[in-house]
């Protein structure tokens, strides 16, 4: 950073100017790294993908600068670059700038549609990528076979429970109704809320049984407790409690496409 209008510069050399100042005179002043982000699938050939954004939110922070031209209810479509984000830290140092650039990619949510932010993420998380050694060979020495981590079977009894305690199962919901919030129920031996979770080719059949707030979920071989003892917040997030572990996300949820 060296606080510089490199566009200014440019017009008043085409206008036939002299740079205001040498080489020799610039001083820098920190560390920036900017990372965009795209709708496009880096596990396809990065092909760009299109579809609304439902919940776009990037989390605050000191040396944070978002260009950005989507928000929530943006539809994306095939006539436009993909490129719909650029987040840029700064900070006193390269070693501060990744760290704050780790967390930003992580923390920012945007859903509704496929993007290369888990990418971008993985990037910045690289020893090699904090060094600074960077060259056009960098993505075929450490991520030539990336692919999108697939979800825990902590994260997915966490979504499970989640969804069937709210309700979201009966294509409805109200969060200020009790009645609906305890989800359903029948006399006689205890029945399960089946929940299934598609995510790409995969499909994951969950069982809840439970009250509201203490849950038991089934998936595959393995039961999970969950406790779930808040609300989302304004934000989507929400940290249900697997087995002991508390788990941290953000959801975007459309009962029309649950059931």
């Amino acid at each position: 950073m060296t606080g510089q209008d490199l566009v200014a510069w440019q017009l008043q050399v085409a206008a036939g100017q002299r740079l205001p100042c040498s080489q020799e005179e610039l001083v820098q002043s920190g560390h920036a790294i900017e990372a965009r982000v795209y709708a496009e699938d880096p596990a396809v050939s990065f092909v760009p993908q299109t579809g609304r954004v439902t919940r776009f939110e990037v989390p605050a922070a000191p040396g944070l600068r978002v260009d950005s031209g989507v928000r929530a209810g943006t539809l994306i479509t095939h006539f436009y670059d993909p490129l719909l984000v650029k987040l840029i830290v700064h900070a006193e140092d390269r070693p501060t700038a990744v760290t704050q650039l780790r967390n930003q990619l992580k923390g920012t949510v945007l859903h509704g549609i496929q993007t290369n932010l888990e990418y971008l993420s993985d990037i910045a998380s690289t020893d090699a990528f904090a060094a600074g050694n960077l060259d056009t060979g960098f993505i075929d020495q450490h991520l030539s076979n990336w692919k999108p981590r697939p979800p825990t079977s902590v994260e997915l009894a966490a979504v499970g429970a989640v969804l069937a305690r709210d309700g979201y199962a009966r294509r409805s919901y109200d969060n200020h109704d009790t009645w609906k919030r305890l989800g359903p129920w029948r006399i006689g031996p205890a029945g399960g809320t089946p929940i299934r979770i598609i995510i790409g080719e995969h499909e994951h059949k969950i069982d809840v049984r439970g009250g509201p707030g203490r849950l038991e979920v089934a998936l595959g071989t393995n039961t999970f407790e969950v406790e779930l003892d808040h609300d989302p917040d304004s934000t989507g997030c929400v940290e249900p409690t697997v087995d002991g572990t508390r788990v941290r996300m953000v959801l975007s949820i459309h009962p029309t496409e649950c059931g």
